[in-house]
């Protein structure tokens, strides 16, 4: 029998949770589950994740542990990213998140979130990775993949996250231009810094490569170029976002108030006064790789953490 699997990412904007099993090398999707909790509203100010956000989440957590039971499920990790990594009080913040839900997170690397993030892209989409820039645009930061022969050769986190770039440079809704204009610059000085380094100029100076977009940020843009109402995740799985049709959506957000922005098709309640900021970040990321188009996958860091527990499982199976 195939063992019930779950994985959940706890980040700085959205809490997820995924529910599955692996089987004959497939993926197979039970039950997901998503919430945006804001665990990193204020961080940047305050350096410290507020009572407030932890309330947020503890409900969120209860949640997914009460899915979990019900779907009896046989193992699971819950991870902690940036938002944990950056907070003076991360690590008592998890312990007071498991005193209250009991479910254990643990706090991982830039590097580990990448690999896991890479595993989970290269499982059932392996043609997107063979020469690749995978980037995961989060709510606390960036985070930057090289990948070529299906093998991470660099790993680069970068802080361009869409909660903390709104906190900082946004003070009106909509933003002045004045305010767009200093994110934009903020988000190309920090790239500009990353492709003059050796792995990133070198997959630049060779060409034949592509940017593969995952995460919140990534498949919310997708979701809103196809006008689902209902996110389909097979859609958007291997959907491509040209820079056109990023420009023009951004020309679309950046006049409107954050709520008015909620009508579109595609963006769930959570990220209406975070989008523009992740495309902006976006939108640069596509210029400073000197790219067209970018490549969207459902799959990340959920099926990633998936994996590592099926084949961890295997192996105290095959020595026992």
């Amino acid at each position: 029998m195939q063992q019930k699997l779950a994985s959940i990412d706890v980040g700085t904007n959205t809490l997820r949770l995924w529910i599955g099993k692996i089987k004959d090398q497939k993926i197979l999707t039970l039950h997901t589950d998503r919430a945006n909790s804001r665990l990193g509203e204020g961080l940047k100010q305050q350096g410290v994740i507020n009572e407030k956000a932890v309330a947020r989440a503890v409900p969120i957590l209860e949640r997914f542990k009460e899915g979990m039971e019900r779907h009896s499920v046989d193992d699971f990790r819950a991870i902690g990213t940036s938002v944990f990594r950056k907070a003076g009080n991360g690590e008592e913040t998890i312990q007071r998140l498991y005193n209250q839900t009991g479910v254990p997170i643990d706090i991982i690397s830039g590097e580990e979130e990448a690999r896991l993030s890479v595993r989970g892209i290269l499982w059932d989409f392996p043609q997107s990775c063979n020469r690749a820039v995978v980037a995961d645009v989060g709510g606390g930061s960036t985070e930057l993949i090289i990948v070529r022969d299906y093998r991470i050769e660099a790993v680069h986190s970068i802080d361009l996250g869409a909660v903390y770039l709104t906190e900082t440079y946004f003070k009106h809704d909509p933003p002045l231009d004045k305010e767009i204009e200093g994110l934009r610059v903020c988000a190309a000085e920090q790239l500009g810094k990353v492709i003059i380094l050796a792995p990133f100029k070198d997959i630049i100076r060779e060409g034949g490569y592509r940017l593969v977009g995952t995460a919140g940020t990534a498949t919310t843009l997708a979701a809103m170029d196809l006008v689902l109402r209902n996110y389909i995740s097979e859609l958007v799985h291997g959907h491509v976002l040209t820079i056109n049709k990023l420009l023009a959506l951004f020309d679309r957000l950046r006049v409107k108030k954050a709520k008015d922005t909620l009508a579109l098709a595609g963006l769930e309640p959570g990220r209406e006064d975070i989008i523009v900021a992740g495309l902006i970040v976006w939108i640069g990321l596509l210029k400073a790789f000197f790219l067209s188009e970018m490549t969207v996958s459902h799959n990340g860091i959920l099926e990633g953490i998936a994996i590592d527990i099926w084949e961890r499982n295997r192996e105290i199976c095959y020595t026992r």
